[in-house]
């Protein structure tokens, strides 16, 4: 059946866009999706007739029976691009930058971290040192903290969308932006760059089900943007299957992580950095580096797309 759009899947085309998008993002999108629509509906029946017309498209033209004009021709060609355009995930309008996840405005409205924040843990701090007072009365197993941005409403929708729906080519969005936090890292505080990069590795079965394991494509491709090496995966497993962390309180996360990593080959490299999305207690970092350490490994910095604020 190649009678594949119909005016009801044109006039579905745009989604709903999520609750946090801006009143003035709104507004545009709701002028755009009627202006779609509106041009849908009117060439919706010139369409059919294009993707059924079994020959090539100067016959179509000539053809006395069907009276489409060339400006109808490219007016379809137009539609067909605007249907197949790449569009924002936050507010859904068209994307003309080179990157087809989020348009100019959303990507610098992105709830970056602010430059007061604690290097050990990377929350926010108001006074002019380096190491917050949590970090310096109970210092973290780790040597330094990167995240790029903040887990609020924006980068929440996001990362579940990377997580949970079948969204894996968003490490492209995620490593570019967490290779250029690195990268001001290196040039504002002369950040040393590891040795070698690993990730948080995920259960077998998690794998399977989810398909991928996303702080894997996360850190194979800054590996290739930073030109560093990455460790191989089946080096650092998960060794047992722990229930997801976000339905554990902080005390429950801490027993949940409890021997869940396991080295199968010791490491030639001392310093690493270890790669995750995100970070909100820390307990499943704290196992991982417990067990690196264990491992050989003397310096682990985490790198993670987003810290939570707030535990």
């Amino acid at each position: 059946n190649v009678e594949i759009i119909t005016a009801q899947s044109i006039a579905n085309t745009h989604h709903l866009v999520p609750n946090h998008v801006t009143a003035l993002n709104l507004g545009h999108h709701r002028q755009y999706r009627h202006a779609t629509l509106c041009k849908g509906l009117h060439f919706y029946f010139l369409w059919r007739r294009f993707l059924t017309f079994d020959s090539t498209l100067d016959e179509l033209l000539s053809n006395e029976d069907i009276l489409i004009k060339r400006v109808d021709i490219a007016m379809i060609h137009k539609l067909s691009m605007t249907l197949l355009q790449p569009r924002c995930y936050l507010c859904d309008m068209p994307i003309d930058n080179p990157q087809p996840f989020l348009c100019l405005l959303c990507l610098q409205e992105l709830p970056y971290l602010p430059n007061s924040h604690c290097f050990r843990c990377a929350l926010p701090q108001r006074k002019n040192q380096q190491q917050c007072d949590e970090c310096n009365q109970q210092t973290p197993p780790w040597q330094q903290l990167i995240a790029c941005m903040s887990y609020t409403l924006e980068c929440q929708y996001l990362i579940k969308q990377y997580k949970f729906s079948q969204q894996p080519q968003l490490h492209l969005l995620f490593s570019g932006l967490l290779s250029r936090t690195i990268t001001s890292n290196i040039m504002q505080h002369n950040y040393n760059l590891p040795e070698a990069l690993i990730c948080i590795p995920l259960h077998k079965k998690r794998q399977a089900k989810r398909g991928y394991n996303q702080a894997q494509l996360l850190a194979s491709a800054i590996s290739k943007q930073l030109q560093i090496p990455l460790i191989a995966e089946k080096q650092f497993i998960r060794a047992r299957y722990t229930a997801p962390q976000a339905q554990q309180t902080a005390v429950e996360r801490c027993a949940n992580m409890h021997n869940a990593f396991q080295v199968t080959q010791r490491f030639s490299v001392k310093h690493i950095a270890l790669i995750d999305d995100v970070v909100t207690t820390g307990e499943t970092i704290k196992a991982a580096c417990l067990t690196l350490f264990a491992a050989g490994i003397e310096r682990i910095d985490i790198w993670c797309i987003a810290r939570t604020l707030a535990d």
